[in-house]
This record gives structure tokens, sequence and C-alpha cells, in this order.
């Protein structure tokens, strides 16, 4: 059930920063235009790679999902900077972008908890069957 619901979750904040991606590249933030293609299919297969990893019960495939939501989480950070420090971009643009943004940390904030809950019942596990094979 933990392993469904933070499939759940990764996609959710994939689809948020994708849309965010999106967004941020609109001109009338004027932030600048990248590839926005190559982007998400990077980004795709940075979350795709460790969910089927922790789909196959793997411990490591959770810790580099959470090194990616980090880096994702530190992207929203500097986004936030650079609408807020953007002189001509309009006040209600600026609020609803970072509103936007902002959304999108709770989101990587709950799946952190998630992943918090999910480690410390795999490491439970662990040690229960550690210990019945060493008595």
């Amino acid at each position: 059930m933990k392993t469904a619901k933070i499939t759940v979750w990764s996609l959710i904040a994939l689809g948020i920063f994708i849309g965010l991606n999106y967004v941020m590249q609109l001109p009338v933030l004027g932030l600048g235009q990248q590839q926005l293609v190559r982007t998400d299919l990077i980004a795709g297969m940075l979350f795709i790679i460790p969910l089927l990893l922790i789909w196959f019960h793997l411990r490591v495939g959770l810790a580099v999902l959470a090194l990616v939501q980090s880096l994702y989480t530190m992207g929203y950070l500097n986004g936030l900077y650079r609408i807020i420090a953007s002189s001509h971009v309009t006040t209600s643009v600026k609020l609803l972008v970072s509103g936007l943004l902002l959304g999108a940390l709770l989101v990587n904030f709950y799946w952190f908890r998630l992943a918090w809950q999910i480690r410390r019942a795999l490491t439970n596990e662990r040690v229960t069957r550690y210990l019945k094979y060493r008595k």
C-alpha cells in the first residue's frame, strides 16, 4: 500500500514539475526559453527509474528518488527567488506563480514525509527479520 501511495505522489510531483516548467518559460515572465521537451524527458526518466526500483523492493530506489525530489525542491526555491526578484513582472503574476511554487513545495514536503514512513517501516521489517534469525 505504501508503495502505491508513494508512486501516486511521485507522479503528482512529476506532473507539477512539468507544469511549472512550462509556466516558468512563459514569455510574460521573461525568464528565458529552454529546451522543454528534453527537460521533461529527463525529468520523467529521473522519476520512472527509481520508481521501478521501489516497485522491485530495492531500497536504493527510495534514496535515489529522494535525491531527485530534493533537487527539484531546490529548483522550486530558485524559481521562487527568480520570480520575486524579477522587477518587470506584475504583482498579480508574481503572486500566482509564487502560489504555484509554494504548492509544489508542499507536495514535495508531503512526499518526503511519506518516504520517511516507508523507510522506517522497511528498516523495522529488516531489523525484525534479522533478530528472528539471530536467536
